[in-house]
């Protein structure tokens, strides 16, 4: 396997200790002040216990703390001169694009807006005068036989306006089997071997036709490169949560994604959408297995991306995240409800991961990327177990621990 020529292990094991080392130093820093406020009369049973679970909660601390600070300081330099984006100069374009499936698997969504969407980007796209080397795939596992319907009446006749027969392209899944990871692997066995690339869409992802050029242009240059995350910007916020969270997003969204390619390189993470893939080495190396039986998890992985981006890894191809690239948008729930929905979904499936934390084969970062995943929902039990144990700490000093005065 020939490493794409951007990817060198020597730099990236070099960024990675000094990040990791730095991550420490803040570590210790929290730490020691709270390991000689609990020693000072005296190691209880709740104290050994509240000193443990706030190392495990400080490590999420600093490590996003170490994010933002090498952010920042890379941004302050001028940019890291290490991205994937610079391995290519602006505008420059293959002579000839390979073909490229672009999907977007949905699931009784919002017709209007899913076509809506599907034309802005197909039109962009015919404008780069590229266009032919793309097709795009609606792959529908919406069970509602309303929704079947509306979709084929909506894709027909936007095949018609914009004369996209033999460009678009949709299907209803008889048997809708493993959620969005089943609808994806369906396309693959069906038509994957056709194509050299497939770019992944959400049912709300926009993007822009230069982008889907540039991500294929960077595929060709970069042969060992397996996928290229983009940074999707949040847009159309309507509600006031929205455009909350749009705002976060712009403000301290690149410090964040510029201290995250810092240290990943060419070990990146994938999110499932607004991503380019090479298709034989995904087809090959990332099909999900099943899970042992367990009740309360299930035996079918539901956030798939990362461990297809670990597999992608543990195959020898690099896994790049391209958050400077502009055009690439999404959109975000409209309410707390909703938000609390989806992270209920997401929950799920990174506790899923545990049963990868030990996989045979996979490179350091992607288990970096796992545990960081289940810690971001482990860490709210975890603060409400360290106000339980400073609680009974206080308790039990209160009426038998304490020395008398």
């Amino acid at each position: 396997m020939v490493p794409s020529s951007i990817f060198k292990p020597v730099l990236a094991t070099r960024r990675r200790l000094a990040f990791f080392w730095l991550c420490l130093l803040w570590l210790m820093v929290a730490a020691v002040p709270m390991f000689n406020l609990l020693a000072r009369q005296g190691w209880t049973t709740w104290e050994v216990a509240m000193f443990i679970v706030f190392i495990l909660l400080m490590m999420q601390i600093v490590f996003g703390f170490t994010l933002a600070l090498t952010g920042y300081q890379v941004l302050k330099n001028g940019g890291d001169p290490v991205r994937i984006n610079r391995t290519l100069a602006p505008g420059v374009v293959p002579d000839e694009l390979p073909a490229t499936a672009i999907v977007m698997p949905i699931f009784n969504e919002d017709v209007s807006r899913v076509f809506q969407g599907l034309r802005a980007m197909y039109e962009s796209l015919q404008k780069t005068e590229r266009g032919e080397a793309f097709d795009f795939f609606v792959l529908s596992d919406s069970t509602d036989p309303n929704y079947w319907i509306a979709e084929e009446m909506a894709w027909l006749e936007l095949c018609k306006q914009v004369e996209g027969f033999g460009r678009i392209f949709y299907r209803n899944r008889r048997v809708s089997l493993n959620q969005k990871s089943g609808n994806v692997a369906d396309f693959c066995r069906r038509w994957g071997a056709n194509y050299r690339y497939m770019i992944v869409l959400d049912a709300d992802s926009i993007m822009t036709g230069p982008v889907f050029v540039r991500l294929v242009s960077l595929m060709e240059k970069n042969p060992g490169c397996g996928i290229i995350q983009t940074n999707p910007q949040s847009v159309l916020g309507r509600t006031l949560f929205q455009r909350i969270m749009q705002f976060a997003g712009r403000v301290y969204g690149p410090v964040f994604m510029a201290g995250a390619n810092y240290w990943q390189l060419g070990s990146g993470s994938y999110w499932g959408h607004n991503a380019i893939l090479r298709l034989k080495p995904f087809m090959e190396y990332c099909a999900m297995p099943e899970l042992p039986k367990t009740e309360a998890l299930g035996t079918r992985i539901l956030s798939h991306d990362t461990i297809e981006a670990a597999l992608m890894r543990r195959a020898g191809y690099s896994v790049w995240f391209a958050y400077e690239l502009d055009g690439s948008y999404e959109e975000s729930p409209p309410n707390l409800l909703e938000s609390l929905q989806r992270d209920r979904r997401w929950c799920r499936g990174n506790m899923q991961h545990v049963w990868f934390l030990l996989g045979r084969g996979l490179k350091t970062p992607s288990r970096v990327h796992i545990l960081n995943g289940i810690m971001g929902f482990l860490n709210s039990p975890l603060w409400l177990l360290l106000l339980l144990l400073g609680t009974l700490g206080a308790v039990t000093g209160a009426t038998g621990n304490s020395a008398p005065r």
